[in-house]
Order: structure tokens, then sequence, then C-alpha cells
């Protein structure tokens, strides 16, 4: 299973980006059992778009075949636009990549069933 992650830097030590399409990387992590067995980080090109960010950002994750998304806030057309990729959304916790990865592992993560609504989804660091 392919996993990505908003983030705001590289690496499985970096904090998970509380935004999606806006965010600066992406890391991937393919989990197998209860185990990571790869990760890689990828900078988000979408990022900068003026419009379509997030729609951009779902394409990116669907090209490399991610089966789910670890992030915070998902705009509405973000969040169509990874249901019709497939691609299951989540919200992340407080911590690292790897501790959200665990987290997820565990069946500790809350599946984002929505788009978010408000200030700050257009924010990221």
């Amino acid at each position: 299973m392919k996993i990505a992650l908003s983030a705001g830097a590289r690496g499985l030590d970096a904090r998970v980006s509380p935004v999606f399409g806006r965010c600066q990387y992406f890391t991937i992590v393919e989990v197998e059992g209860e185990q990571i067995t790869s990760d890689e980080t990828i900078e988000n090109t979408a990022r900068d778009q003026t419009r379509g960010a997030g729609s951009s950002a779902a394409q990116i994750l669907a090209e490399k075949e991610v089966d789910a998304l670890i992030t915070d806030k998902v705009g509405s057309t973000s969040f169509m636009a990874l249901q019709q990729l497939n691609i299951d959304i989540y919200k992340k916790s407080a911590g690292t990549v790897e501790e959200n990865v665990k987290q997820f592992i565990s069946g500790g993560l809350s599946a984002i069933e929505s788009p978010s609504t408000g200030a700050g989804r257009r924010t990221g660091f």
C-alpha cells in the first residue's frame, strides 16, 4: 500500500502539513504489513498554480499510484478529485510523517469524509 502525506519538509521526521493542494512536499511511503518498506519525498509542483492546485496535486498522487492520503485540510475541488481517483483521505494527527504512518497502520487516524471550509485551507508551510 502506498500512502502520501502532505509535508512541510523532506523526510520521515518532517511535520505533516495542514493543507493538501498547496503543501510544499509529498512524502510517499510504501507499507507492507506493519512496516514502512520505502519512502520518497517529492516537491508539490502544483502548489504555486493560480487555480486548480488541489486537482493537479491529486493527479500527481494518482501518477505515483497512491492509495491513501494523510493531511488535514482538503478543499471541495481537491476532495472530489481525490474521490474520483480512488484515493482515501485521512486526518493527520500531531507529529511527524513517520508517527502519522504508524498511527494509520494501527487504525488510529479518522477518515476525512467531507471537504474543509473556512480560512486557512489556502496556506501551508
